[in-house]
């Protein structure tokens, strides 16, 4: 199967797939070494706490991440940067993220950034930091194991000792307790009519999946890879919401809307106000069940004003 039927050599599909395979390879070993180099660079700079930096996930195709750094509600905060900017193969992108970190107390969140592998080098290394002195405030990050489960993890896969102030998402968990700070966005204010019974938002992994997008074949839906200006308004104008967003959830929750949630990760699991849990087969069925909640848009807001208030006093001391 693996040979040419003429000679005693490997056909040309095969080869393809080996040569990618060692490409693949050799690129995860030079962008490892890359980010060892970067990160030694920064812990053996001195710790300087000069000014406030935002990092979290900016992701132009990911509308919930986007908008879940405080700079943009707050205008005290406007330094920010990705925090997986030092992977962008661009050297001048890389000590820009080196600059940002070593010169700056650092702002982390939101963001599903806790106990997932794709962040687990930097959350590190911010652990490292702040065992050497670095101011850093965890803003309304929280965990994100992958998971279909109403499971939560035992524990973050940071030690929050040497934080110098921690609030989370994730009602559960160690920190003072911070929903995701879009909560303070203006499009949120906006008095919104209903237009149709029923909404979904995917997560733009999910509408690469006809095999589930069909499932709801008919009823209006987007992606969370639409801007804020179009899903928002979106679930306002639906009486209900299915999802497998985070954000789309969140949003729809503190627009008081019934909203049926797929989870995908532990993330779903812990905000204080449950939605409906369901799967992609009886979401429709299962909606007319899901229940609604008032004043969560106040709430969460007047949290994030307090912790901003918090964050400030110890950033300036």
């Amino acid at each position: 199967m693996y040979l040419t039927s003429e000679s005693n050599t490997f056909s040309q599909p095969v080869l393809q797939k080996i040569k990618a395979s060692i490409a693949r390879k050799k690129q995860r070993r030079a962008v490892k070494a890359r980010t060892k180099k970067l990160f030694s660079q920064i812990l053996d700079a001195p710790i300087r706490n000069e000014g406030t930096h935002c990092i979290h996930q900016i992701d132009p195709q990911n509308a919930g991440d986007q908008y879940a750094g405080p700079y943009h509600y707050f205008s005290s905060l406007q330094e920010k940067t990705s925090i997986l900017q030092y992977l962008v193969p661009d050297s001048d992108q890389q000590n820009e993220f080196v600059n940002a970190i070593t010169k700056s107390s650092l702002i982390v969140g939101g963001g599903g950034l806790f106990n997932r592998p794709a962040f687990q080098e930097v959350i590190s290394l911010i652990e490292s930091l702040s065992q050497k002195g670095k101011k850093i405030v965890i803003w309304g990050a929280g965990h994100n194991v992958a998971t279909h489960k109403q499971r939560l993890p035992s524990n973050y896969n940071i030690s929050f000792e040497t934080i110098s102030l921690v609030g989370t998402r994730d009602y559960s968990m160690p920190g003072e307790y911070v929903p995701c700070v879009s909560c303070l966005h203006p499009l949120l204010d906006r008095p919104y009519a209903a237009k149709q019974e029923l909404g979904v938002v995917f997560h733009k992994r999910t509408m690469q999946k006809p095999e589930i997008t069909k499932k709801l074949e008919g009823i209006p839906s987007l992606s969370n890879a639409a801007t804020i200006e179009e899903i928002i308004p979106f679930i306002g104008e639906s009486d209900a919401l299915i999802t497998d967003s985070y954000h789309a959830m969140y949003w729809g929750l503190l627009l008081a809307k019934k909203v049926t949630v797929i989870p995908n990760s532990s993330k779903f699991f812990d905000f204080h106000v449950k939605p409906l849990f369901s799967d992609f087969d009886h979401c429709v069925e299962h909606s007319s069940k899901a229940g609604f909640t008032t004043g969560l848009l106040e709430e969460c807001r007047e949290l994030n004003k307090h912790f901003y208030q918090k964050a400030m006093n110890i950033m300036s001391s």
